[in-house]
Formats: structure tokens, C-alpha cells, sequence
């Protein structure tokens, strides 16, 4: 059932009386424009470098916000109209208050180009044709920068800002600067919600990349009275309100533990905080969050001993996931076969490609450039009913990022980049004959993030036939699955597997003895009765890692033990599902790491370990995929 207001209602909903009248949504919609000029006001004005603010809300009904009509033409829908609406009176409203001539400006832009200031991105788009939200999608899932950016690429004013989804936004999307996360519907699981306000928990970033951290942030939260509890335990929880229990005590880290971590790592405990804070594996008050434990201990091996007993995760109520030893003896030698650590390197011509390709890079992407912000300040003038701009001065700033040596510097972008520091040096000094400005104090947080990303861009983009792998002689002595005697655990936490859960029990051949999943897909998969399978699990998130240009960390999703049907031979199959229509949905780094991979396992084969690797698409049934592999 669909009402009026088109919201979507199934079987045994519980409606609460006018919850999500029209009416209802039209206030929340203008209490989060409300908060989001409040929190924009102060981030375009901020010195020396402004920070774009965006707003994410999520709909229950796509149609509301667009839709096709009888001729098959995308239309607005209501919501989006009313939205428009509102927004046009909200910034009416600000231009009439005491705002700087620049914000004054951009202001009127954004009234005069209302169509350019919302998108919206829904797994149905995968599928469509029409230019315009092509370019939606594509701006939300791969145009972190463009959203970030105050001007697009031909100067003129870039007023995109506000966001609409139905769920949390797929894998890959991250953008920083989310600072209003308006619901005008209620999700049900508290993964979910966690997943959702997860998206305004980031430090944000200055209109140059800088990450933002000597300032706290606020996240505007607007959410119905349904959720009103949530929000205020997870208020709590984040300020430090929440006191311990004696038999699940919080773990908080020390300043001096901080403090040693930093100097290990070779940076220093403020950064370290931030790093940390940022990764969502503590709180502002350093408390550990509970289900991130394992992967802060993973990550930062400087952390361990600081547990006093044993942990329990109180974010869910469900037990861990057990793992059915039967099933698990029948894919024990894949499971040690796929724990091999393998480097990665590449062909001896990479230096070159290097030394050629990375100075046009750094200067083509200011990595160096940014030590002084030069802003154009125009001043409206109003004559004969017209709008004019006229430049009235021109304002310098200098970049307060922290200063770090330059070996220092070095040191760090090559363990960051893992772009030898000869090479690197090299490269720098290219770009400084080549014309690029570059003097000791850019030698600096900000450039460091600049040049981390220029590499790591070039990278997937140019590098991706060049990569080689080669097996090590380090074997883990413990494992997600196994003890450090080789013995299997009793159980795996239901995070490390999926963050949504199905009851009922999974098929017998199914390594695990409760269905979590992280997509539609997935489940899809879980679910699927192949009758030549012999095993099959998802594999737990982090522990198959696989070095790639994009990541050190990446882990396919699925694997297989399945019999030929003449029984001749058994294969071994991974399987990364992806859940998109298209491989344009998937990200650059991502289909990067896909590569990576598939080269990564044709050299397992050619060392004589059988393992075959496939990626699917939703459009895909993983029964074709394996019916494939086995007719090869």
C-alpha cells in the first residue's frame, strides 16, 4: 500500500496516527534546512579556507522525489517540490540577514540555479538511461571532490549540497562533510540507524583537501519521536555518559598509551586521536567502541594488552555466529590456501613510469600549491534592476597545516604510498624544475594528503597491467577462523560477516549457522541452493587480505568448494559480489582492487594452487557463475 504522501506500507506496519503526514515532513524538512544554513554560514565564513556543508536526507519513497510519468520522462515528485520550496523561502530568508558579501553571493546563486542544489542516488538508478541522473549518481558515488568544491570545473558557482537516499547509501560512497542527516522515515534495526548517522561522523575537510582537526563539529540529527530513544543512547554513549557494568567495563585509552602509539608510529598523539576518531574505532572521549576492538588491535598492534578481560559487544543482542565444524573441515585447505601472504611489487619499468608520469600529476593536482589560498572576494552591485559582479579586492591567507621535516615527509608519503623515497624524491624535484613553486614550509599535513591522493589516483589509473605478486614465506598462526594452535573457533562476531540479519537457518552446506549479510545480493547468494557446492561462507571481513594499488586490505566476499559433476575434479572458487547493474556503478579504486585480484589468483594458479576468481553483478545468479567455471 502506498499512501498519499507516498509513503510505502507492507503487511502488519505499525502506523503511528499522522507520523509521517505531509505536514509532518514539511517540518522536519524546514527544521533541517534551518540547521544547515545555521552550520553553513559558519563553514563558508571560516578562515582561511572555507569548508562545503552537506546535508543527506533520507525518503521512504522514490517516487517522491522523482518519478515517470506516462511517457516514460522523469518528473519531480512531491517531496522534491515541496523541498525546492521551502529551501527557496529558507534562502530568501538568509539573504536578508548580515552575511559577508561572498556568502551573499553564493546564496544568490543558489537561487538562481535551484534545479543544480539536490540529488538523489537509488539502487533502482543503476538501471537508468536518462543523462541527468546519470550525473547524479555519478556525482554522489565518485565526485567526492566536485561536492567539496565551491566552484565546478568552468568557475561557476557549484551549489550542490543537498542529498536524498532511501537506505544508507551503498559501499564506496564516504563523503566527510555531512553536517545535517535528516530521516523522514524510520528505519528499523539499530544496525541500520548506527550505519545512517555514521554517515555525519567524519572530521570534515577545508575546500583544499585539508582534514579539519583542531575544532569540534556538530552533527544536526533530526529524526521522528520514534527514534527518540536511539538518539539519545547513542548521545550518551558518544559523550561518555554510559557508566561500566563491572562484568563489561569500558575501554578508554590513555593518554599515555596514546602518547607511546604516536611515538611508535612515528607521528604524534593528537594526529593519532584524530586518525582514530575518524576510523569510528573511538569515541571524542577515547572509549573504544566495542565492536570495532578486534580491528583497532588488527590496525594498531601498539593497543594490545590494554583489554583487562574479556570484551562482550553490547551494540547487539544477538549471539556471535557459529561456525559448523563439519562444514569447515571441508574447506579447511582452501581457507589456508587463501591465508598465504603474498607481496605485491611490479615491473622494474614502474620507476620510469614514475619519474615520467608523477611530476605532471603533482603540479596538474596543486599537490605543492596550496601553502597560500588566493580568494577572489566580489562585491553585488545592484544597478538598473541587474545583478552585477564586480572584483573588489583580492584576499591571501597562509596554510596553518602542521609543518613536518622534509625526510620526515618522505618517509611517511612512502609508507603511505609505497612508492620508494629515492623515487619520490626524484619526482619532487622534477616537479620543481618543471616550474611548480615548492618550498620548505609545504612540507605539510595538507600537501602529505594531497600527495597520498595524486599517487594513489595515478595509480589505479595507470599501474593496473604492471602489478605483480609473489608468495612470502610468512604463514598467520591465527586467523578469523582458526586459533593460533591451528584449532577452529567456536564462533566468529556477526560483524566480521554482516552488518543485517535473516532468521531462519541457512542451508546445510553453509559454513555458519546464522544468515548476516551487508547487501541484497548477498543474502541472494546465502540463500541460493546449488546443488554441485559442497561448502560455501562469506568470507569475514579483513581477513583475506590482499594487497592492491587502492588498498592493503581487501577481501573478497564469497568462497566455494564445489564438485565437478563427473566428479573429476573439485574447484576452488572467490567471488567479490558487487551490487550494482553495471560495472559503471562500481568506484575507480574498487574495480582497482578487483584486478589486483584477479591477477593475485591467476598467480596462485600458476604456482599450482587452483583458485578461481570471479566478480558478480546483480544482474548475475552465482549458480551461472560456478556452472561456467565448471564447464571450463
Amino acid at each position: 500500500m502506498c499512501l498519499s504522501n507516498g509513503v510505502e506500507l507492507n503487511e502488519r506496519d505499525i502506523v503511528f496516527t499522522d507520523l509521517y503526514s505531509t505536514s509532518y515532513q514539511e517540518e522536519m524538512i524546514k527544521l533541517a534546512l534551518h540547521r544547515h544554513f545555521e552550520t553553513e554560514r559558519q563553514n563558508f565564513q571560516r578562515l582561511p579556507t572555507r569548508i562545503k556543508t552537506l546535508a543527506l536526507f533520507f525518503i521512504d519513497s522514490i517516487d517522491s522525489f522523482r518519478f515517470k510519468d506516462a511517457e516514460g520522462k522523469y518528473r519531480d515528485g512531491w517531496l522534491k517540490t515541496k523541498f525546492l520550496e521551502l529551501l527557496k523561502a529558507q534562502v530568501e530568508m538568509e539573504l536578508r540577514g548580515d552575511n559577508s558579501e561572498e556568502y551573499c553571493a553564493y546564496l544568490q546563486a543558489t537561487l538562481d540555479n535551484l534545479k543544480d542544489v539536490c540529488v538523489g542516488y537509488f539502487a533502482r538508478d543503476n538501471q537508468s538511461l536518462d543523462e541527468r541522473i546519470e550525473e547524479e549518481v555519478r556525482m554522489i558515488l565518485h565526485g567526492k571532490k566536485e561536492l567539496l568544491s565551491f566552484e565546478d570545473a568552468k568557475g561557476n558557482p557549484n551549489v550542490c549540497r543537498f542529498l536524498f537516499s532511501k537506505w544508507t547509501l551503498k559501499e564506496g560512497w564516504d563523503n566527510p562533510n555531512v553536517f545535517t542527516i535528516c530521516k523522514l522515515r524510520s528505519s528499523g534495526s539499530e544496525i541500520s540507524k548506527l550505519q545512517e548517522v555514521g554517515r555525519g561522523l567524519r572530521l570534515p575537510v577545508d575546500e583544499v583537501g585539508n582534514r579539519i582537526q583542531d575544532r569540534y563539529f556538530m552533527l544536526n540529527y533530526i529524526v521522528d519521536f520514534t527514534e527518540k530513544k536511539f538518539a539519545s543512547q547513542l548521545v550518551a554513549e558518544i559523550n561518555g555518559y554510559v557508566s561500566a557494568s563491572d562484568e563489561n567495563k569500558d575501554i578508554i585509552l590513555t593518554e599515555e598509551s596514546m602518547k607511546k602509539a604516536a611515538t611508535a608510529r612515528h607521528t604524534d598523539d593528537v594526529l593519532l586521536f584524530a586518525e582514530l576518531l575518524v576510523k569510528r574505532y573511538v569515541n571524542q572521549n577515547r572509549k573504544v567502541f566495542i565492536d570495532k576492538l578486534d580491528d583497532l588491535l588488527a590496525e594498531y598492534p601498539e593497543f594490545n594488552g590494554l583489554t583487562g578481560g574479556r570484551v562482550k559487544d553490547r551494540d547487539r543482542e544477538s549471539k556471535p555466529v557459529r561456525i559448523r565444524e563439519v562444514q569447515y573441515r571441508k574447506l579447511d585447505d582452501l581457507w589456508h590456501k587463501l591465508n598465504r601472504k603474498y607481496i605485491l611489487y611490479f615491473d622494474k619499468e614502474i620507476d620510469d613510469a614514475l619519474r615520467d608520469g608523477l611530476p605532471g600529476f603533482i603540479k596538474e593536482n596543486e599537490v605543492f600549491g596550496v601553502q597560500v589560498v588566493t580568494t577572489d572576494r566580489d562585491r553585488i552591485v545592484i544597478a538598473d534592476g541587474r545583478a552585477a559582479a564586480v572584483n573588489d579586492n583580492v584576499l591571501h591567507f597562509n596554510s596553518a597545516s602542521r609543518h613536518i621535516p622534509y625526510n620526515e615527509f618522505l618517509k611517511r608519503a612512502s609508507q603511505k604510498t609505497g612508492v620508494p623515497i629515492t623515487v619520490l624524491h626524484e619526482v619532487i624535484c622534477k616537479a620543481a624544475d618543471d616550474g611548480v613553486d615548492i618550498e620548505d614550509n609545504m612540507f605539510n599535513e595538507g600537501s602529505l594528503v594531497r600527495l597520498t591522493s595524486s599517487v594513489n589516483d595515478w595509480k589505479c589509473r595507470e599501474l593496473q597491467g604492471l602489478v605483480r605478486y609473489k608468495q612470502t614465506r610468512y604463514e598467520p598462526k591465527v586467523t578469523k577462523l582458526t586459533n593460533e594452535d591451528g584449532s577452529l573457533r567456536d564462533d566468529v562476531p556477526c560483524g566480521d560477516i554482516g552488518t543485517r540479519f535473516k532468521d531462519g537457518e541457512p542451508l546445510d552446506r553453509y559454513l555458519y549457522d546464522a544468515k548476516w549479510y551487508d547487501s541484497d545480493l548477498e543474502l541472494k547468494n546465502i540463500e541460493s541452493d546449488i546443488q554441485s557446492v559442497v561448502v560455501y561462507c562469506k568470507i569475514p571481513k579483513k581477513s583475506v587480505c590482499i594487497p592492491t594499488i587502492a588498498s592493503p586490505n581487501y577481501s573478497p566476499d564469497f568462497m566455494y568448494v564445489v564438485n565437478k559433476t563427473d566428479g573429476s575434479k573439485t574447484l576452488n572458487i572467490v567471488i567479490e559480489s558487487k551490487n550494482y547493474s553495471a560495472d559503471s556503478g562500481i568506484s575507480p579504486d574498487e574495480k582497482a582492487k578487483i584486478k589486483c585480484a584477479e591477477r593475485l589468483y591467476e598467480k596462485m594458479s600458476e604456482e599450482g594452487i587452483d583458485v578461481k576468481f570471479r566478480k558478480q553483478l546483480n544482474t548475475q545468479e552465482v549458480s551461472d557463475i560456478i556452472n561456467s567455471l565448471m564447464k571450463e
